[in-house]
This record gives C-alpha cells, structure tokens and sequence, in this order.
C-alpha cells in the first residue's frame, strides 16, 4: 500500500547529535502519542503552530488545493512539546523547507521520519 501522506515532526528540546540520535527521541515522543490523554500543547509549540499557520494556512474545505498539508495542521497534532504534520507528497517537496525553517525559528527540531533525518 503507497503511502498517503509525507510526515514531519517537530518537537521542542537540545538538537540532537545526529540523525540516529534523533530516529530514537523521535520514537519516544511517538509513544507518548499513544497514551489516552497526551499532555497539553506548549507554548512553545502553539507559538511554533501559529507562525506556521500565518504562513502556511490549515488545510479546510474552502483552501486552495494546492494546500500542502495533507490533513490541519490544528492544536491536535501537537502533543506536548511534540507536533506531528502531515503533508502531501507535492506540499512537502514545496513546503517542507518552510517547516524546517519555522521550526528553526523557534528554536525545534525538525525531523523527517520518511528518510529518518533532521531537517
């Protein structure tokens, strides 16, 4: 089955070492999504959400379908100090370095866990 969407996580803390390093923080925060009742949102990530947002809107039925998100993104898809987007294919190769930027803005890390590697 062809994948339906191209994902990308963000997520607040040090920057880690390398790209292994970050496949496996990456991991646990993916654990913590799986829990009944993930924590709340940051402000450092609603902060990140908003500037993404001004630049990139959520996706809606009445958006542009050139919109690169796949689905949102909304405050659901943040955990915590952890978001995880999802982008269509096109929208990531148009938009992902505007996601890493963002992110880099705010001081996060962006991973890309397709190609298992930092952005």
């Amino acid at each position: 089955m062809p994948l339906v969407s191209y994902d990308v996580a963000v997520w607040a803390g040090p920057r880690p070492a390398d790209d292994e390093a970050a496949a496996e923080q990456f991991e646990l925060f993916v654990e913590v999504l799986d829990d009944d009742e993930p924590p709340a949102p940051s402000s450092a990530m609603v902060a990140f959400l908003e500037d993404l947002l001004s630049v990139l809107p959520a996706l809606d039925e009445s958006e542009d379908p050139r919109s690169p998100w796949a689905t949102g993104p909304e405050p659901g898809d943040v955990s915590g100090d952890f978001a995880y987007l999802t982008m269509t294919y096109p929208g990531a190769e148009a938009a992902l370095d505007t996601v890493a930027a963002v992110a880099r803005r705010h001081g996060l890390v962006c991973f890309d866990p397709q190609d298992e590697r930092l952005l």
